[in-house]
């Protein structure tokens, strides 16, 4: 049984066990299924928050990091700093710092918590590989890449995420392109954002409507959204009009 959020206007969202969210006075709600181990939310103010398996992180608004769960492979311990953006994966976690340096920490297996160098403007971690957006605007991966889901496209991007076997990204011009050598869609026409999971994903179109592709599509949402976040089996968004939070499996 997956359990319902709270009931409140939200800022900003996270997918997976737990799934967080940034409510509008800047605090932290998490809704955990509760025969997976709950733990409290934690107190302060944050901007964003990233949720992966039994763990979380969240930038403050003092612009360091803080994580709260699991941590058996130091994925909840982030090192000091001041980041713009954190992204959870499975066993390890990447940031984007606030001088455009990727940091990453926890498993380091498939060398995914080791970033190439360079400077980025975001990043999206997941099963041991991550991928960025650099400067320049290309996509960088490392980690784990069975799948292919590590091997970008060329070409000009404006955002990326990560999805376990596949990874799907913006290009500059709006199309949404998705990879992985097992095979993805793509779909047709201009979007703001993608939020990918295995083998689905949902963007965001210009008009703000959501249009997913791949596997469990049957209950796609109607109305305006801002933000996305695909979790598989359980995806939830933000609506346009009043930060109400909508959640569909």
């Amino acid at each position: 049984t997956i359990p319902l959020p709270p009931d409140v206007p939200y800022a900003a969202l996270s997918n997976n066990l737990p799934w967080c969210g940034v409510k509008s006075d800047n605090s932290i709600a998490c809704w955990w299924d509760e025969t997976d181990g709950a733990i409290p939310s934690p107190t302060g103010s944050f901007t964003m928050v990233s949720a992966s398996w039994r763990y979380a992180c969240g930038v403050k608004t003092d612009a360091t990091v803080e994580c709260w769960g699991d941590n058996d492979q130091g994925q909840a311990a982030p090192p000091a700093g001041s980041f713009a953006m954190v992204s959870a994966g499975i066993s390890h976690a990447c940031g984007v710092k606030t001088d455009a340096t990727v940091e990453c920490w926890g498993s380091n297996d498939y060398g995914q918590a080791t970033p190439p160098p360079g400077s980025y403007t975001m990043v999206s971690a997941d099963y041991r590989y991550a991928c960025g957006v650099k400067t320049d605007a290309t996509v960088e991966c490392w980690g784990n890449n069975r799948h292919g889901q590590a091997t970008p496209p060329a070409g000009s991007f404006t955002m990326v995420s990560t999805g376990y076997n596949q990874t799907c990204g913006v290009k500059t011009d709006g199309s949404a392109h998705c990879w992985s050598s097992s095979g993805v869609q793509t779909p047709a026409g201009s979007f703001l954002s993608v939020s990918t999971a295995g083998n689905f994903a949902c963007g965001l179109r210009n008009d703000y409507s959501v249009h997913c592709w791949g596997s469990y599509q049957d209950s796609v949402p109607q109305g305006s959204f801002t933000a996305l976040a695909i979790g598989g089996s359980y995806n939830c968004g933000l609506r346009r009009e009043d930060g109400s939070l909508h959640c569909w499996w």
